[in-house]
């Protein structure tokens, strides 16, 4: 059955890990593998890296690298409200290469807070809601369709978004030339501290 959801990361935020790393000018990239300055996100896990994207007839792959994801996190925290997300992971792609809202896949790394469950450390690749979003105009707040499910692993600190792009017709469009961004958070007490790449508001030509 198809899903639909809300993204709410942007009401949660009341004050924000920022990332002044990037210009538009100053980003490293070739061949679709980009690097991002580490140090400048107040968590390790969200700290992104390097960033490769790969794509092929059968596979949309993405790696992204972290300063470091430990083997284990904290998850169910009782410091943050029932039922908002807690870490989440995510690579999008403006296929419409409008830097709008028209046509956006995003393959989505999740986990949201259940302060019912005990509190666990386990390894993000074991618990969380992976799933790939296609948003089709009105921004942030227009609920995104679940159109397929992201394959995850975790290997020295990178984390691998792998998707089949016969999985939903809207997967195929992607190619080298679509523009991306990646986006990581992490809610602490009710602040959410993040890492964006590239941190203007805007995609990887």
């Amino acid at each position: 059955m198809k899903i639909l959801y809300v993204i709410v990361l942007s009401l949660l935020v009341s004050a924000c890990g920022n990332d002044n790393s990037d210009t538009k000018g100053l980003i490293d990239c070739e061949n679709r593998i980009c690097s991002d300055q580490l140090g400048d996100a107040a968590f390790s896990f969200i700290d992104i890296g390097e960033v490769h994207v790969k794509t092929d007839n059968s596979n949309l792959v993405v790696d992204v690298s972290f300063l470091n994801i430990p083997d284990s996190l904290v998850f169910n925290s009782a410091n943050i409200l029932d039922g908002f997300p807690q870490y989440s992971w995510s690579v999008s792609f403006d296929v419409a290469q409008d830097n709008t809202y028209r046509d956006i896949i995003t393959l989505s790394v999740t986990y949201i807070n259940d302060v019912n469950a005990p509190e666990v450390h386990r390894s993000p690749v074991s618990l969380t809601r992976n799933d790939v979003l296609r948003f089709n105009g009105g921004g942030d707040l227009v609920p995104g369709l679940v159109i397929g499910q992201v394959i995850l692993s975790l290997s020295i600190n990178t984390l691998t978004f792998t998707v089949p792009v016969n999985s939903h017709a809207s997967l195929e469009k992607i190619n080298q030339e679509t523009p991306f961004k990646v986006h990581a958070t992490y809610n602490s007490a009710g602040t959410v501290y993040e890492d964006k790449f590239p941190d203007y508001n805007g995609y990887i030509q």
